[in-house]
């Protein structure tokens, strides 16, 4: 089956199998499983490409030679020491803002599935429909994440194994798991129900409105909650 982020590159002829890779900005090591590309990696600043990301293989880096002298280098660390503590004391004052504004409208957030109908989505391409949407959960909080995917009973030493990934590919593994374990049953509609659940419900919405205007669902009707 051709995922969404993956391309052909031979088509399947009466020898040969369909033979597909990753899409560019994407790529899946060939000892392993390829469900899901991963995203290619960026350099830092302070780092130069060794060799670009290709659909077998990840970018690699090296660490720049720094060709400054000690004098430079004293000036350049007491300029970026005071970027970072304006930037810090920045930072704090914008979180302060934030968890201020949001304690303020929590009671306008809240989301009671009874008094509000929420659509019902209708795949226009079966299961494939439903990975090609992965990408829009990886807007989700990630105050929320445990919260989510235990909602969707996924054991919790299953969400705790991915715990080393990216937040990207944590979103993917997780919701190509619980897609694997729901099988045909797996809907977009159950996982959107869990954000309301959770009180996402604008989350909720973005995904919904991401899935109808890429082509990949279509709306059926409104409900009151039972997909």
């Amino acid at each position: 089956m051709l995922l969404s982020d993956q391309e052909i590159v031979r088509g399947c002829s009466h020898t040969q199998d369909t033979l597909c890779q990753c899409k560019p900005g994407k790529y899946c090591h060939p000892d392993e499983a390829c469900e899901i590309c991963k995203k290619c990696s960026r350099c830092n600043s302070d780092e130069e490409v060794v060799k670009n990301c290709t659909s077998t293989s990840n970018t690699e880096c090296k660490k720049r030679q720094s060709n400054s002298s000690p004098e430079a280098d004293t000036t350049l660390t007491a300029v970026l020491t005071l970027v970072f503590v304006v930037l810090f004391l920045g930072l704090v004052i914008l979180i302060f803002i934030i968890w201020k504004k949001k304690w303020k409208t929590a009671d306008s957030n809240s989301f009671k599935p009874e008094e509000v109908p929420f659509p019902t989505l209708i795949p226009k391409n079966g299961v494939e429909s439903l990975t090609a949407c992965f990408e829009f959960f990886e807007e989700l909080n990630v105050d929320f994440h445990n919260r989510f995917f235990r909602k969707l009973s996924i054991e919790d030493n299953k969400i705790r194994s991915k715990d080393h990934h990216s937040h990207e590919d944590r979103i993917h593994y997780l919701l190509a798991y619980w897609v694997e374990k729901k099988g045909k049953e797996a809907s977009l509609n159950d996982l959107l129900r869990a954000l309301l659940d959770l009180n996402q419900r604008r989350t909720a919405e973005t995904i919904m409105d991401n899935a109808v205007k890429k082509g990949y669902y279509e709306l059926e009707s409104f409900s009151l909650g039972d997909d």
